[in-house]
């Protein structure tokens, strides 16, 4: 977990053009850490944002209150590349490895209470 003004600076921004600071960024390891992470966050009422590669194809950080959780680990949303993605999991025998959308991810956490 980042915290510093110092090391907030390069998640101040995705590819696009708007800067905002976030006021934290975790960087979770597994869809578990994601899920607990977000439980906490919504106990303690704080908001978060997702971020994946930093492409700002889905926005970047919006409220300059927010903790930035990074979500890059996840790889992708698209359906197809999840496809492969489990494809080539599977075909190296590593099929107990989940391949979840964020939206799984955060309604895991979410329903998880």
């Amino acid at each position: 977990m980042f915290w510093r003004p110092e090391d907030l600076l390069v998640w101040e921004c995705d590819a696009g053009f708007d800067r905002r600071p976030p006021t934290a960024v975790a960087l979770p390891g597994t869809a578990e850490e994601v899920a607990a992470f977000v439980r906490a966050a919504r106990a303690e009422g704080a908001s978060i944002v997702p971020r994946g590669a930093g492409t700002s194809l889905s926005g970047g950080v919006e409220r300059a209150d927010a903790i930035v959780v990074s979500t890059a680990w996840l790889v992708t949303g698209n359906p197809g590349s999840m496809l492969q993605l489990a494809a080539g999991l599977r075909s190296r025998g590593r099929a107990d490895i989940p391949v979840l959308h964020l939206v799984e991810v955060l309604d895991r956490a979410l329903s998880a209470r």
